[in-house]
């Protein structure tokens, strides 16, 4: 009997323990479903409702500043706002920022006149609204005051102009992503990016982007930088850093019909004359100047210069010449020569 008692209480035992263990399994189970729950759902909430979002992600204001965002003053014009807004987006992915905190920590960083641009519209929505903003909203907004029409109408015609120079294809690529955010009128839908990127190229590549027949960019991008590299190989487009140098435009010769009359210098005549070469000055040279006082201005005198030289040299022939000078101060005369022969 003391047997039989014995192995029943051990049973009792072992089966009580093993009902204990699954109650404390199934609780277990329990607890844990509840907390995944709770944990599902605070994330959700935290990231559709702002600020919960964020403490629950670990992204405080002070894990946004130290990824170093670059602050933002309004007077760096559109392209800085445009780099600007990518490099904030770059940190919100980095420190996990919410989309209800986006607003809140990136007005944090304005300064000068940006930031009192901000003040201006908290004053009006109040702290609450204007940090509830969303955050495609807020760029709107910046766009809208840091980008106005006239600037991006200049944007719109050098995006229009905007040509690929020699080789340097990722200088082009670049200011066209560029462009492309700034004018997203010119670039929706896509073909029309695919056109306005094609037109920039050099000719030597764009017939073969163009045959390519993509329907995205991206493809054309890479296709374009492979094409450029192989033309720069054969000697079709210039290295990296270097330009081809235009070809100025051949002038065609069209005869005058205007002739010029220079002054008559008795020395330099003398001297080219075939007949005078011999010397400079004959040396039996005579200048008589004789004023004529009936001139018919008061300021004019009339000389009549006469310059002989011996026939036997010279040819036999006598140079005389008439002209009309004002008077000045050297009184010097211009003769008009004409040659008289004998």
């Amino acid at each position: 009997m003391s047997g039989r008692g014995t192995n029943a209480l051990r049973l009792k035992r072992k089966a009580e323990k093993a009902r204990i263990d699954m109650m404390v399994e199934r609780k277990f189970n329990k607890v844990l479903a509840e907390y995944e729950a709770n944990r599902h759902t605070s994330e959700t909430s935290g990231t559709n409702n702002g600020p919960q979002g964020g403490a629950a992600k670990g992204c405080s204001f002070k894990a946004f500043l130290s990824c170093h965002p670059h602050k933002f003053q309004g007077t760096e014009g559109a392209v800085g706002l445009l780099r600007w807004i990518e490099k904030v987006e770059s940190v919100f992915s980095m420190a996990e920022c919410s989309d209800g905190n986006r607003v809140k920590y990136a007005t944090g960083i304005l300064e000068g006149p940006a930031l009192t641009w901000w003040n201006s519209h908290v004053q009006t929505l109040g702290l609450d609204t204007a940090n509830s903003i969303p955050w495609e909203n807020f760029t709107r907004m910046l766009h809208e005051e840091y980008c106005p029409r006239d600037e991006i109408r200049k944007l719109e015609e050098e995006f229009w102009t905007h040509k690929m120079v020699g080789s340097e294809i990722e200088k082009y690529c670049t200011r066209f992503h560029e462009l492309c955010k700034l004018c997203p009128a010119m670039v929706t839908p896509e073909y029309k990016k695919i056109e306005q990127f094609i037109s920039g190229l050099p000719e030597q590549i764009q017939s073969t982007v163009t045959a390519a027949n993509h329907t995205t960019v991206q493809p054309l991008i890479r296709l374009a930088h492979k094409l450029t590299d192989q033309a720069v190989a054969q000697g079709k487009l210039p290295k990296r850093g270097e330009h081809l140098k235009p070809q100025e435009p051949k002038r065609k010769w069209e005869p005058t019909t205007t002739t010029t009359t220079e002054p008559f210098h008795p020395s330099s005549q003398l001297n080219t004359d075939p007949h005078l070469q011999k010397s400079s000055l004959p040396p039996n040279r005579t200048i008589r100047t004789k004023e004529d006082t009936g001139a018919t201005t008061p300021n004019a005198t009339t000389a009549h210069t006469t310059i002989t030289a011996h026939a036997e040299e010279f040819g036999a022939a006598t140079v005389a010449g008439t002209d009309t000078w004002p008077r000045n101060a050297d009184q010097t005369p211009t003769l008009t020569p004409t040659r008289i022969t004998h």
